[in-house]
């Protein structure tokens, strides 16, 4: 990933997780922590920028910066231990099925109160005209 960044008087660029990188085999350290988060905070922010006032697209786009986040520690921690990186990766799976369950079970309860809003709204007109 990369992130460009221009100002008045400069412009420069900076490479997150860089791709001869992804297959290296010493682990990855303090510096790439660092990285990680700084850049996880950097996209949250611009998506919270961007996103706001619209709740499904800003947790859509949240989404894929924590899978990105998440893929990244996997790759990560499976340089050490391959199993402890297979069960990380096993655990984010469960937990995105679980929230997009979730999700789902909201916007069914959601849709379910908006049909009794509308009845109520009908029988409200046919009694008071």
């Amino acid at each position: 990933l990369v992130r460009e960044k221009r100002t008045e008087s400069k412009a420069w660029k900076e490479e997150f997780f860089p791709e001869s990188k992804s297959k290296r085999t010493e682990p990855a350290g303090r510096y790439d922590a660092i990285l990680l988060e700084r850049w996880m905070d950097e996209m949250l922010s611009d998506v919270e920028k961007q996103h706001l006032d619209s709740p499904k697209i800003y947790i859509e786009k949240s989404q894929v910066v924590f899978s990105t986040v998440v893929r990244e520690i996997i790759r990560q921690v499976s340089v050490q231990c391959s199993e402890r990186g297979m069960l990380l990766a096993r655990v984010w799976v469960r937990f995105l099925a679980l929230f997009d369950h979730m999700s789902n079970m909201c916007e069914k309860e959601l849709s379910s109160l908006h049909k009794q809003n509308d009845e109520c709204r009908r029988k409200q007109l046919l009694l008071f005209g």
